[in-house]
């Protein structure tokens, strides 16, 4: 076994080589001189002159102080090293390489098992062998050049590989230094020698090794193809150019006959400008003329028209006139129509005064029959005698006894509803405490299914447990499909009793586990599985243990000896949860055979030498530790407790029975108020239908005497109405007046007067309104006339407002149109300047150039000519002489071609020839391979085929690779998408040993071949390398993995190289001392146990 640690200095132990210890002071002095090489080599970079070859040369010289190593040569060699087959690795030796600082690594000729923790190093000594023999880093998918390999702090690191040689001159031993900065800092050495990257690949062929096994394929792409098509696009962007020459000179000369035909045009317009602003000027003079003669018209009739206003006015005004006589008019029609008002009121007054006499007397009769008739039921009823006197008692009294005892029933009917009420109220009062005190118990409760709903959330929002969230959710709603309860996923189910071991029992009981469903009958987990992972597809875990109830789990170490040991129980004693749910448990994680101990263990020894305890926890420490048994020995395995993730919030079973139980008797107590309440309503409702009734009864007697005594009120009013009518109609009978026909004959004399008076009036006032009229007239005539003037002269000044803004216009363009004269001829000149020095190719008259394109057209056909000049790329000129001298190597090539042509035919038929005689070779060959593949797979329990696929392009030709993992499936191809990974790292692993016996090569690395597969198949797999591996003559292997099962096979010939790197490891160990503390650990153990 040999072990390799990470360290400024390397420590190197092999069990082999213990009984010399001479090889140890070995190591020692090559450490001394490995430190004198590294401090020789530093500073100085690696570089292809000749002067820093002489440094290099210097160095190498100063680092090979350690000649030993570098050309060792055996002439007796050990059984084990006869087993080296050529080419194999025999050492390799790394100094400054990614993680290491120095480190030395021996494998054995057959099976190597390299092993150790992720990140200690493991593949990166497969890098070391892929590039220590000429591998690119490229290649690796790690780093992407070489410097990147370089320990970080470091300027340059050394890889060195012994290989195997049974020829002349002994081992080959290949060295390669590199360096930081300069791409280039690479430098081999073979054996000590400088030596190029092609002469290590010659001699890796030679020994039948290389690390290199990409294939390079030179696709040659034909050089006069490539130029020819340089000389295209040269010759195209040349013509291109001389048309974008000539288009520039035709585009000047067009944009300069545009300028000239705008100039000849602006001037014309500059002309005609002038001549119309002369015609606008000359029509204004006769409308000025106009305009001052109708002007002065105006203001004499504004005269005229004012002071025949002045005359009307003072007519219509005057206080001797219309004003007067109109008041005068006024008053009379007003008096003649007063006297007429107070006739007719009189009249009406009369009128009025006869119907209300004949009113009154009408009223009085039926008031006086009324009277009589309610006074003969007075009577009747016994309410009033003959003469019209009350009398007492009759029907009135009679009906005040009655009320008198309906109400004596009333109040005692009353007493018994309040005392009922009261009653209820009581009870009510009573389960409102009672309520109170559940909804305080329901909050108790929801305080503790809190903890169920936090643990639902940590389901849900963790991917891995996602599933059982929505199996726990369907099961909610339908338990009651189930002959048995099923259990939800046992993280819901369990809690701890002492939060302080919740992170122990999380550290055993893995997550999926947690998350595991149990049923209790065979139905159920049948149903449960059909429902959730068959039809809904959920990734689930569902078990039914039910043949072995909790009791059946008793511990294989009895409680009293492990607390002498130091424990205070197993992790089953500190979980609360159904004995189902605990059960499964114990079948599943073991915990009831899991002591935990609160302190810290004194006696290590005494635990770990009892074989019945496979683990057990530390609190005080928060750690872990895991026994494994082998051979004799064990080996231990600490861990960091994980801290609690599901059990964080237990719920405490015990309070939770409490409230359930205190809220069913709650629950009784409040039915119990229920039927009381009940009892008392119906005993309420009885009463109060019958104080209803009494009431009722009480109504209608109260109803009968209002009735009577509305009749006594009502002969009482009808007399005093009586007595009001007659009083009235006395009144109305005794208010006389002057008779009509005086007073009519008083007022038509009146009105007589008023008439004659007013007819006069009216006369006056014709007279003086009809020489108010004439003045009107006289004045509405010089108003028409002043505002015809008036308007006549408000046309003349907008006429001449008018000419006047038309003037300024015109003259204003006038002005524009000479200065655009003058900037278009500027423009012209420059123009045709820049035409005339433009250049002009031979015998072309530019004139007649695309004569038939407007400016616009020739800009785009530019556009277009140098987007398409931009986007040749431009080629040397150089390129014209090379392509026609290759074209006359060309047409000699089809000269040849020709006469090679008629050959053709013969050599395919040569090819077909040869083809007959490897494909049977190759098709065996396959077959033989496809042999082992189908034995290897039989020995699994599966089944395999390799078959050959061939193809009319013989590029295309390959390997078939068909496997079958159950028997249910058929014969699939080998892909990456239909298997999984575990099944394609069984398949390459076994396809790679099918090949062992017919491809020769020294040496096969296999890193972490065994990562996707399950125990199982890693275990099959591991024995069939083994057996292949270890065979005599067979291939040296490399095996790298970061973990293996227990109890795995071994063979003698194997060599397990462990991998310890870290920032503790010591500088160096001793052999005999390590291997003699290891016998004496494992003795003591031993004699422990007996």
């Amino acid at each position: 076994m040999t072990t390799t640690r990470r360290s400024s200095r390397r420590a190197v132990m092999e069990e082999d080589e213990v009984e010399e210890p001479s090889q140890l002071m070995d190591t020692q002095a090559q450490e001394d001189e490995d430190d004198e090489e590294e401090d020789e080599e530093q500073g100085g970079e690696l570089e292809d002159g000749a002067e820093d070859e002489e440094d290099e040369t210097k160095e190498e010289d100063a680092a090979g102080e350690e000649a030993p190593p570098v050309k060792r040569q055996k002439t007796n060699e050990t059984d084990e090293e006869a087993r080296f087959p050529q080419g194999a690795i025999v050492r390799i030796r790394l100094k400054n390489f990614i993680t290491y600082d120095a480190v030395e690594f021996r494998p054995g000729p057959n099976l190597n098992m390299i092993i150790g923790p992720n990140g200690t190093g493991k593949s990166s000594l497969v890098c070391a062998i892929a590039l220590g023999l000429g591998g690119k880093p490229d290649a690796l998918g790690r780093q992407k050049t070489l410097q990147d390999f370089i320990k970080d702090g470091q300027d340059k690191a050394l890889i060195e590989i012994e290989l195997k040689n049974r020829g002349r001159g002994g081992n080959v031993i290949i060295r390669r230094l590199f360096r930081r900065g300069d791409k280039n800092a690479n430098m081999w050495k073979i054996n000590g020698e400088h030596a190029t990257e092609k002469a290590l690949k010659e001699k890796m062929l030679s020994m039948k090794a290389s690390a290199d096994e990409k294939k390079v394929l030179d696709n040659l792409v034909s050089r006069n193809a490539i130029l020819e098509r340089d000389v295209n696009r040269f010759r195209e962007r040349e013509s291109v150019l001389e048309r974008i020459g000539l288009l520039e000179t035709k585009i000047l000369w067009v944009k300069y006959g545009a300028l000239r035909d705008q100039y000849l045009e602006a001037r014309t317009q500059k002309e005609a400008k002038k001549v119309a602003y002369n015609a606008i000027k000359n029509e204004s003079a006769p409308l000025r003329e106009q305009y001052d003669l109708v002007k002065g018209g105006v203001e004499e009739l504004q005269q005229k028209a004012n002071r025949l206003t002045e005359k009307f006015q003072m007519k219509m005004t005057h206080k001797d006139e219309l004003p007067k006589i109109s008041g005068r008019l006024q008053v009379a029609e007003e008096d003649a129509e007063g006297l007429k008002s107070q006739l007719e009121s009189a009249k009406k007054s009369a009128r009025d005064k006869q119907k209300r006499l004949q009113v009154a007397q009408v009223e009085v009769d039926q008031l006086k029959a009324k009277i009589a008739t309610v006074e003969r039921e007075l009577v009747e009823a016994g309410l009033m005698d003959a003469q019209g006197d009350s009398q007492e008692g009759g029907e009135l009294g009679e009906l005040k006894l009655k009320l008198e005892e309906k109400n004596v029933e009333l109040r005692t009917l009353g007493d018994s509803i309040n005392d009922a009420r009261n009653q209820i109220n009581e009870i009510a009062e009573e389960a409102n405490q009672l309520r109170f005190r559940r909804e305080r118990k329901y909050a108790e409760l929801g305080a503790l299914d809190n903890v169920r709903t936090q643990k639902l959330d940590l389901l849900r929002g963790d991917g891995r447990t996602r599933a059982a969230y929505q199996g726990a959710e369907w099961l909610k709603d339908h338990q009651d499909l189930f002959q048995k309860r099923v259990f939800d996923p046992i993280c819901l189910e369990i809690q701890v009793t002492d939060p302080a071991m919740a992170d122990t029992v999380e550290s055993f009981v893995g997550i999926g586990h947690m998350a595991t469903f149990v049923t209790q009958t065979d139905h159920d987990y049948h149903l449960l599985s059909k429902e959730l992972i068959e039809k809904r597809k959920l990734r689930i875990n569902i078990v039914q243990f039910s043949d072995k109830p909790l009791a059946h789990f008793r511990p294989d170490v009895p409680k009293e000896q492990i607390e002498r040991l130091g424990f205070d129980g197993y992790v089953l004693d500190y979980l609360e949860g159904p004995p189902e749910v605990l059960s499964a448990l114990c079948q599943l994680s073991k915990i009831h055979n899991i002591p935990v101990a609160r302190r810290t263990i004194s006696n290590i020894a005494q635990v770990e030498s009892n074989h019945k305890i496979m683990a057990y926890a530390d609190v005080a420490t928060r750690t872990v530790y895991r026994i494994r048994r082998g051979y004799g020995s064990a080996a231990v395995t600490s861990n960091p407790m994980r801290p609690a993730h599901w059990l964080r919030g237990s719920v405490d079973m015990s309070q939770r029975t409490r409230l359930e139980q205190e809220l069913e008797s709650l629950k009784d107590e409040m039915a119990e108020c229920a039927e009381r309440t009940k009892g008392l309503s119906t005993m309420e409702a009885k009463l109060t239908t019958q104080d209803n009734k009494l009431r009722a009864e009480k109504s209608e007697i109260m109803d009968r005497r209002k009735e009577v005594q509305r009749k006594r009120s009502h002969w009482t009013r009808l007399k005093s109405d009586l007595g009001i009518k007659e009083m009235q109609y006395n009144n109305l009978a005794q208010d006389t007046g002057p008779p009509m026909e005086e007073l009519e004959l008083q007022f038509a004399t009146k009105i007589k007067v008023i008439n004659v008076q007013r007819v006069g009036l009216a006369q006056r006032y014709e007279k003086c309104l009809r020489e108010a009229m004439s003045i009107f007239s006289e004045r509405t005539m010089a108003t028409l006339r002043h505002m015809e003037a008036a308007a006549k002269v408000q046309d003349l000044e907008t006429a001449l407002q008018e000419s006047d803004a038309r003037l300024i216009v015109a003259e204003e363009e006038v002005k524009v149109a000479c200065a655009e004269v003058t900037d278009v001829k500027a423009l012209a000149k420059a123009a045709m300047a820049l035409a005339k020095a433009a250049p002009v190719p031979e015998n072309t008259d530019i004139m007649e150039v695309h004569s038939d394109k407007s400016l616009d057209d020739l800009e785009n056909m530019l556009m277009e000519l140098t987007a398409r000049a931009d986007m040749i790329n431009q080629t040397d000129a150089g390129v014209i002489h090379d392509f026609e001298k290759r074209e006359v190597e060309i047409e000699r090539l089809r000269t040849k071609i020709a006469n090679t042509e008629g050959r053709l035919a013969d050599w395919k038929g040569k090819m077909q020839r040869i083809k007959n005689k490897w494909e049977p070779e190759l098709k065996s060959l396959v077959e033989r391979i496809s042999v082992s593949f189908a034995e290897a797979f039989d020995k699994i329990g599966c089944a395999g085929e390799v078959r050959l696929s061939p193809n009319d392009d013989y590029d295309k030709w390959g390997i078939d690779i068909l496997v079958k993992f159950r028997d249910s499936e058929k014969l699939n191809q080998l892909t990456g998408q239909r298997q999984s990974g575990g099944e394609r790292s069984v398949s390459t692993i076994l396809y790679l040993m099918a090949l062992q016996a017919l491809s020769h090569t020294p040496f096969r690395v296999v890193d972490e071949i065994n990562q996707g597969m399950d125990p199982r198949n890693e275990r099959m797999v591991h024995g069939e390398m083994v057996r292949a591996a270890c065979q005599k003559g067979t291939s040296q292997y490399f095996l790298i993995t970061p973990k293996l099962l227990p109890d795995l096979d071994y063979h003698e010939r194997m060599r397990v190289l462990c991998v310890f790197n870290g920032a503790y490891t010591p500088s160096a160990i001793d052999p005999k001392m390590y291997l003699a503390r290891r016998l004496e650990k494992v003795r003591g153990r031993q004699a422990i146990a007996v």
